[in-house]
């Protein structure tokens, strides 16, 4: 009884440690799109201020 709790326990550890990777990989790939391409709009503007 003892040890099937356990493996069940570990089993609900390990399945929530994916999914909270899983959801952290996808928001930290979200947020690397959205800084470089609010980076690269920031550049884009200023290299335009430079060359006029």
């Amino acid at each position: 009884m003892f040890k099937h709790f356990n493996v069940t326990l570990l089993h609900i550890t390990a399945t929530s440690y994916y999914f909270s990777v899983g959801i952290n990989s996808k928001l930290l790939l979200y947020n690397q799109y959205y800084f470089s391409r609010r980076y690269s709009i920031f550049w884009l503007k200023h290299s335009a201020l430079l060359f006029e």
